[in-house]
């Protein structure tokens, strides 16, 4: 239930409770303390590395842009007019 964090507070807070909460840490198993560990050392890189360096990538040429830009064909986002009223039934029939 307590995080290995509780351990450390404990050590600095020399209290009842301070020292409830490192029984607690030294009562768990070990896997779940090494889980702990793992999953705290993951976040903490998570937030402060990045997952590229800026310096490996390059700028792209203008022969390159111009190249990536003419090859692009625009999607339409809604079919066209004449196909969407040739699916669609004007009318709705209520029966009963």
């Amino acid at each position: 239930m307590f995080s290995s964090g509780c351990y450390f507070l404990g050590l600095l807070f020399i209290t009842q409770s301070g020292t409830d909460a490192c029984d607690v840490v030294f009562q768990a198993p070990m896997y779940h303390l090494m889980l702990e560990l793992i999953l705290v050392l993951w976040i903490i890189r998570l937030i402060f590395f990045k997952s590229y360096k800026i310096e490996d990538k390059s700028p792209l040429t203008d022969e390159e842009k111009d190249e990536i830009i003419g090859a692009w064909q625009p999607e339409p986002l809604v079919p066209p007019l004449e196909e969407t009223l040739k699916t669609s039934n004007p009318y709705k029939v209520v029966s009963g």
